[in-house]
């Protein structure tokens, strides 16, 4: 059960990195909330580079979460 949570963080952890990374080059700007009907609005031009930054952040918030149920899977006796 551990595995499958593991690869399930990683796996947003890395769509988030992949977001973030295309943030900050200014593309995938209709996933910023209110972006629906216009390609490249100047207010998501504005934002998306501190956006992917933030995203960026929260990736690596989740791999590092990701490390410590790994390692409280090893460290933690289980009792049943």
């Amino acid at each position: 059960m551990v595995i499958l949570i593991e690869i399930l963080l990683v796996a947003v952890a890395s769509a988030l990195a992949a977001i973030g990374f295309h943030f900050r080059k200014g593309q995938w700007l209709r996933l910023i909330a209110g972006n629906t009907f216009n390609n490249q609005p100047k207010e998501a031009q504005k934002v998306a580079p501190v956006l992917g930054i933030i995203v960026y952040v929260a990736s690596g918030l989740m791999f590092l979460f990701a490390l410590w149920v790994l390692y409280m899977s090893f460290t933690q006796p289980i009792n049943n």
